[in-house]
């Protein structure tokens, strides 16, 4: 090709549109302490969670409720920058709103466990991983067959169509956080490595009755 006809540089923009997924990370001291509160509710037998849940899992527990509170309470700033950057993306002004963690639970997932394709209720819901053995990203990498990757979070919207990607993948790492319309559906894909477990904190945001 002559070189007259060859771009330097090729400028471009993306529309994109759909649910507002977001990613942050937490600071290492809520991590460690969501995590201890965490440890009081583990093995308390009222607190079991796994029942209620969609996840094929059995060590799932619900926060006490002034635990609950502790964790909205640390968590507000990383709400009120959602809802301001999803405004701003949006094209609107952000108007402040009273809200509520409702349902607060922990779990500890261990190898061949998971979570099918599900959604939440209330208006926003998020997840937050405590701790993540190295053994899970090494899985996750190493995998070169086809579907989703060992240890992945996988969130799904729209349809399946030529020149349409409906499927978002991450492996998530201590720290981690992810913030999404609660009706957005999502799936845990199951690890192999045995004698480990990853630790995820899950909650629903709801508006606050007046």
């Amino acid at each position: 090709m002559e070189k007259q006809f060859v771009p330097k540089e090729i400028q471009h923009q993306v529309a994109t549109w759909g649910p507002y997924l977001w990613q942050s990370e937490l600071l290492p001291s809520i991590i460690e302490e969501i995590s201890k509160r965490a440890a009081t509710v583990r093995g308390v037998e009222k607190q079991n969670s796994s029942h209620k849940l969609a996840a094929i899992m059995t060590d799932e527990w619900t926060f006490k409720d002034n635990d609950r509170e502790w964790v909205q309470e640390v968590l507000t700033p990383w709400v009120i920058t959602y809802l301001k950057s999803f405004i701003e993306y949006s094209g609107g002004k952000f108007e402040p709103f009273d809200w509520d963690i409702r349902e607060l639970w922990v779990n500890y997932q261990k190898a061949n466990d998971f979570n099918p394709l599900h959604n939440h209720t209330g208006l926003l819901s998020f997840v937050l991983y405590l701790d993540v053995p190295e053994e899970i990203p090494q899985e996750y990498y190493q995998w070169n067959n086809r579907g989703p990757k060992p240890g992945s979070i996988v969130f799904r919207y729209g349809e399946e169509k030529d020149m349409l990607s409906p499927m978002r993948f991450y492996i998530p790492k201590a720290g981690d956080i992810f913030i999404f319309p609660s009706w957005l559906e999502h799936m845990v894909i199951p690890f192999k490595t045995p004698n480990i477990e990853r630790v995820s904190v899950s909650g629903n945001i709801y508006v606050r009755d007046k």
